[in-house]
């Protein structure tokens, strides 16, 4: 199976559980599967075939065992279930990818203002760094060695993931680059 095939199996396995998840208010995003399928198709965009496969069957497993990982993550976020993981990678990957989110923030406030708060949690938004957390205190720890293993190369060569993320979103969606998408929603 090659990357695009992966990442198409993988976001089709989330979206069936996105729209599964059961909540005591209905969500506005699960109205939108298409908006859900783009954005986690450009989250996988810069991971490696081996993540991919990785995290595709932790939610086959996941599937087959009847859980909803998306319904941990949110169970997780809200603080209403323990931590399915507690690997050392978890604070690491968090750490990194805030900092990153950060870099982003300075660089293109004009989307920053469109998209999570970096780090902090508020009444009417969860932060990245909670989603962030709550998403990979749900993976299994192959697919969490890999995922810091890809950040750590990433710091090694001094490029900034998110922005990468977000430069591919930029493109997907139709602009030439993440600088023109940021004067355009300037």
């Amino acid at each position: 199976m090659n990357t695009k095939e992966l990442i198409s199996e993988v976001v089709e396995l989330e979206t069936e559980m996105f729209l599964a998840v059961q909540s005591r208010e209905p969500s506005s995003c699960q109205q939108d599967p298409q908006g859900f399928r783009f954005h986690r198709s450009v989250t996988f965009s810069i991971w490696t075939p081996a993540m991919l496969e990785s995290y595709r069957t932790h939610l086959l497993e996941a599937k087959d065992k009847g859980v909803n990982l998306i319904t941990s993550k949110y169970a997780r976020m809200e603080n209403l279930i323990p931590p399915q993981s507690k690997s050392p990678c978890i604070d690491k990957i968090v750490t990194m990818q805030t900092a990153w989110n950060r870099e982003t923030e300075e660089k293109y406030p004009n989307l920053h203002r469109r998209a999570r708060p970096v780090s902090v949690d508020s009444g009417n938004a969860t932060s990245f760094a909670t989603y962030l957390r709550g998403e990979l205190e749900t993976w299994d720890n192959t697919t969490l060695e890999l995922y810091a293993e890809l950040l750590q190369d990433y710091e090694a060569k001094g490029e900034n993931p998110v922005e990468k993320t977000w430069e591919n979103m930029a493109v997907a969606a139709g602009h030439n680059s993440l600088h023109d998408l940021e004067k355009a929603l300037g």
